[in-house]
């Protein structure tokens, strides 16, 4: 959990750095590579921006999505502990396979524990609603965002999860739009 929690830091702040000094980072590229390649290096960095653009906000409508259902049946049930619950939430769900089942599991053990009555709604609620987001909104959205397909979406997620693991699972998609739109 330390290896994973301490990867995930680094990529977060090296992500903060490259974003928040991109255009001197496109500087150095053009510099480096010859002019006669300039067209394809615009079309490039457009395609791997609108890909890594479109993978970042679907990840952060996701959150948004789960902590707002979250709080719905935190509130309407009575579950305590409501933030922690939410920032569980909403650390699970970009974590590919695992994430969104992952965020559903505080909700229901907290319900069982401090809520007997309310277990089965719970899980039944946050189950059919899940399944619901994850199967007919996440598709869409990925391909509003991105401009993927929704069956390369799964096929570019499963496929990267074979290749590099976790780390393929969670970037298989932008490397994937980055293809399809070059």
């Amino acid at each position: 959990v330390a290896s994973i929690v301490g990867t995930l830091s680094i990529i977060l702040v090296l992500s903060i750095f490259i974003v928040s000094d991109a255009s001197g980072l496109q500087a150095k590229w053009r510099r480096v590579i010859p002019n006669r390649y300039e067209t394809q290096l615009d079309l490039f960095d457009r395609s791997v921006g609108r890909a890594f653009r479109g993978f970042l906000w679907t990840q952060a409508i996701l959150i948004a999505i789960q902590v707002a259902l979250t709080i719905v049946v935190g509130l309407v049930f009575g579950l305590p502990y409501l933030l922690l619950l939410c920032l569980i939430a909403a650390l699970c769900m970009p974590l590919p396979f695992v994430g969104p089942g992952l965020a559903l599991l505080p909700p229901i053990f907290i319900a069982a524990a401090f809520v007997p009555g309310a277990f089965i709604p719970v899980a039944l609620v946050l189950f059919v609603s899940q399944a619901l987001i994850m199967n007919l909104v996440v598709p869409r959205l990925m391909k509003k965002t991105s401009g993927v397909h929704p069956i390369i979406t799964i096929l570019s997620v499963l496929v990267g999860a074979q290749v590099a693991g976790l780390w393929g699972a969670i970037f298989g998609l932008p490397v994937a739009a980055v293809i399809s739109i070059l």
